[in-house]
């Protein structure tokens, strides 16, 4: 049985791989590092709201960014603590499809307070690390069948 406290990533990270798939993955996760640090195109806020259809004004609190700020710096990059929010909100939004099956379903779910998270809306805690943690183990629980 799987530990509950583990993330899917970290757990697909201490599996065996095949060595170019490793490396693959590992090349991949240096990448965003680098383009987080560098701080990603503030562009890419409204192309992932626009793809997801997540409420755009919790979106935007997530990722700590006003719509005046973003409407100013659409040609800009987003300071590096803003682009990694998103790019956690973009992974934790990814686990959840995978793991619900369906990105209109992960949408719901992610917007919908939840039991399993005291009343809150998965989508309203992934402005912190520690609340992107609650629901990545959610997600995990879910897949194992916990709340079936």
């Amino acid at each position: 049985m799987r530990k509950m406290t583990q993330s899917r990533h970290s757990q697909a990270a201490a599996r065996p791989v095949g060595g170019a798939a490793k490396k693959a993955g590992v090349a991949s996760l240096r990448l965003l590092v680098q383009a987080v640090r560098a701080g990603l195109s503030a562009s890419e806020v409204r192309a992932f709201i626009d793809s997801s259809h997540l409420d755009r004004e919790r979106v935007l609190q997530v990722v700590s960014v006003s719509k005046r700020t973003l409407e100013r710096r659409a040609a800009k990059t987003l300071s590096p603590e803003q682009s990694d929010r998103l790019a956690r909100l973009r992974r934790i939004y990814d686990l959840a499809a995978d793991t619900i099956g369906d990105r209109d379903r992960a949408r719901l779910w992610l917007q919908a307070p939840s039991r399993a998270l005291d009343g809150s809306a998965p989508l309203d805690l992934l402005d912190t690390d520690a609340g992107s943690r609650l629901v990545e183990d959610t997600l995990i629980r879910i897949s194992d069948g916990a709340f079936a």
